[in-house]
């Protein structure tokens, strides 16, 4: 999906979304975030 952001609107973008997954993530332990994201995968995987 492309996006027709100048430069500068297309960085802001990027840094917002960083932003928001650095919120969601907070106080989530690399150990919790590596069995989430093997549980999904073995979700993708499977159906």
């Amino acid at each position: 999906m492309k996006h027709k952001l100048g430069d500068i609107d297309r960085i802001n973008h990027i840094v917002d979304s960083i932003e928001k997954i650095e919120k969601i993530l907070e106080g989530v332990s690399m150990r919790i975030l590596s069995q989430i994201m093997k549980k999904a995968l073995l979700l993708k995987d499977c159906c």
